[in-house]
């Protein structure tokens, strides 16, 4: 188990200094109490919406086609981003369970979209993470690189770059999963809830009990802000 948890979090700074990685400081930023009723609070109103969303999301099924060889080109090279990123975080810089984040799992579902036939399942996928490329947006131009290595910092923004710009370019110019009503309302709502319910009942426990701040689950970026 030690050798696991090293793999994981080994070198993960985690000192009073380190709020934006974690530690009993940024633990206790809230308390207990206040993160378990906002769970639970936020969870269930996640759920009541991914439910009545499911049933009225806008689905075009038209014919079933299967993905060119360019886009099984740009959906392997995201499996290759992932996998050596994956490498460098568990045996180089001893921090894997940042795998678990939002953006590679966005990062693999793409994948998956250029990957696989665009049957009904693989569409809603499309849907969830077509109105999720702010996550992508986001880190770019609020990056959270502390204690990344150079190779990682470069797969970082390639990465990103693939998840905001790279990939919904590919889906839309070969046209699979082209539907004037896939930004609908209705559907980035469910998106939204989608990646709101896996930070409520993945990401957040976790980071309660290894105290690694996943996304920002135990406490916002202080490390700013914070007069050492």
């Amino acid at each position: 188990m030690e050798a696991i948890a090293d793999m994981l979090y080994g070198s993960i700074d985690m000192s009073e200094s380190e709020f934006e990685c974690g530690g009993i400081n940024c633990k206790n930023y809230m308390s207990l109490k206040f993160k378990l009723i906002a769970t639970v609070l936020f969870s269930l109103i996640y759920i009541y919406f991914i439910k009545r969303n499911f049933s009225n999301l806008q689905i075009n099924e038209d014919t079933i086609q299967n993905p060119s060889f360019i886009e099984k080109i740009f959906g392997w090279s995201c499996i290759a981003v992932a996998i050596y990123t994956f490498y460098l975080k568990i045996f180089i810089s001893k921090a894997g369970i940042y795998m678990i984040n939002h953006c590679h799992i966005l990062n693999l579902l793409q994948a998956s979209c250029l990957l696989k036939r665009n049957t009904k399942t693989m569409k809603i996928i499309n849907i969830i993470t077509s109105n999720a490329l702010f996550c992508g947006w986001t880190a770019i131009f609020f990056p959270s690189i502390t204690g990344l290595t150079p190779m990682e910092l470069f797969l970082f923004y390639l990465e990103h770059f693939q998840i905001a710009l790279i990939n919904p370019i590919i889906i839309f110019i070969f046209g699979r999963y082209n539907d004037d009503k896939t930004f609908s309302f209705n559907n980035q709502i469910f998106s939204y809830c989608f990646f709101g319910i896996y930070q409520r009942l993945v990401l957040y426990p976790i980071s309660e009990i290894t105290w690694i701040n996943l996304n920002f689950s135990l406490c916002v970026n202080l490390s700013k802000y914070v007069n050492y």
